[in-house]
């Protein structure tokens, strides 16, 4: 595991990147990092941040899932974006439900993810980074 933190709004979270289930993705993350950007709110998938980051575009699906539980990081190298779950949730299209890849999770502070989500809701752009430990 990689251990990173995720500050968004001013609120810190650590997180734990799957580098055994998702290492290509993971690989990108890492380049990246110290990764800076807006994050808004999903319009289908209902409990999501989400990220443009053009980059995880030359990912493929790894560990794939569609369900997410609260704190799930993923990312979908289609949309180029990645994205927190604050609450469980489905990732959706308009179509149905779609495959992401489970990038890691958030473990700590998770109380905190869910405001920041609905404030996404009513405000847009949340400021995030993404550093490693």
């Amino acid at each position: 595991m990689t251990r990173a933190m995720f500050e968004i709004d001013g609120h810190e979270f650590e997180a734990e990147l799957n580098d055994v289930l998702a290492p290509r993705t993971v690989a990108v993350v890492k380049a990246l990092a110290p990764l800076c950007g807006g994050m808004r709110h999903a319009i289908w998938s209902g409990p999501l941040l989400l990220a443009d980051v053009e980059e995880v575009a030359t990912c493929p699906f790894e560990d794939p899932v569609t369900y997410l539980t609260r704190g799930t990081i993923v990312a979908h190298p289609v949309h180029k974006e990645i994205g927190i779950a604050y609450a469980e949730t489905q990732f959706k299209e308009p179509t149905g439900p779609v495959y992401v890849t489970r990038v890691g999770r958030i473990v700590s502070n998770l109380d905190a993810l869910e405001p920041i989500g609905k404030d996404a809701i009513a405000k847009g752009l949340r400021r995030f980074t993404i550093r490693l430990e």
